[in-house]
């Protein structure tokens, strides 16, 4: 990238409540192997571009419950994921594990999460997120920001609505109802800056 050159940021819109896989394809083969782009699908493509991406819903999914098929959703690049269809900031997409597996998986980049409801995850560390450590001295932890998010109803044996190795930043969001075998049913907090702010209801149950 030059200098001065600023980074180009890509919209995917998930247009189906399925559970596509993704098959490491564009956006246009990712689109046309099911019954549109998934949310999968949509990070696969983020995850594999280096710059910063947002992920929206389409209105037709206003509502809906996004259930996983077994296996975690993994944030491994910068992106913002936004449950956000009427611009009321509250979420109209829930995104449920069933107890398959945990929700999202962040294992890099510098992320946001904003008005969805995160529930049904089941690990042993975050079964709603987990948040992975940089790995060593030059390898920089992930970092990530929950807003206007409900994380509701998951399980752990440490962390069962998000365990933490990486920055963290909570805003007017909801966690409750998780539980822990061990310790920390809403958060287990490791390792990097936690910051966690509500402007109209309590962040912790």
């Amino acid at each position: 990238m030059h200098l001065g050159e600023a980074k180009k940021m890509t919209n995917f819109t998930v247009t189906t409540g399925n559970d596509d896989a993704f098959d490491g394809g564009d956006l246009a083969a990712e689109t046309a192997d099911g019954g549109g782009l998934s949310l999968r699908e949509a990070l696969g493509l983020a995850n594999a571009n280096a710059d910063v991406d947002t992920i929206t819903f389409d209105a037709s999914l206003s509502g809906s419950t996004l259930t996983l098929s077994g296996s975690e959703l993994v944030i491994s690049n910068s992106v913002t994921i936004d449950g956000d269809i009427d611009g009321d900031n509250r979420a109209d997409i829930t995104i449920d594990a069933n107890g398959g597996s945990r929700v999202f998986n962040v294992t890099g980049g510098t992320s946001t999460l904003d008005s969805l409801v995160i529930t049904g995850g089941n690990a042993v560390n975050g079964g709603g997120i987990n948040i992975a450590g940089g790995g060593g001295l030059f390898f920089s932890s992930p970092a990530l920001t929950v807003a206007n998010t409900t994380i509701s109803n998951n399980s752990a044996v440490n962390g069962g609505g998000i365990f933490s190795q990486g920055d963290l930043t909570i805003t007017n969001s909801l966690i409750t109802g998780n539980d822990a075998t061990d310790d920390g049913g809403g958060i287990y907090l490791v390792n990097g800056d936690t910051l966690i702010t509500s402007s109209t209801r309590p962040v912790i149950q």
